[in-house]
């Protein structure tokens, strides 16, 4: 995952193994583990899901609670 970087940025075996290391430390996506990424991906679609169901399911039982005040 950080050799593609390492070898656009001309880094040598020393900074690319620096760069390695401050990718991992910052996100599970860049790590060697597949694994980790595999959670990592999975950690993110479920955040995305909840960041778009929570506010829809919200809105739906105020429309739906409006709807039943109104009849």
């Amino acid at each position: 995952m950080h050799e593609p970087i390492a070898k656009q940025l001309g880094l040598d075996e020393r900074q690319t193994l620096q760069l390695k290391q401050e990718l991992e430390s910052h996100s599970w996506l860049y790590s060697s583990s597949i694994v980790k990424r595999a959670l990592a991906i999975y950690g993110y679609a479920i955040l995305g899901y909840l960041f778009l169901v929570i506010p829809i399911g919200f809105l739906a039982l105020i429309i739906i609670s409006i709807n039943v005040a109104f009849q």
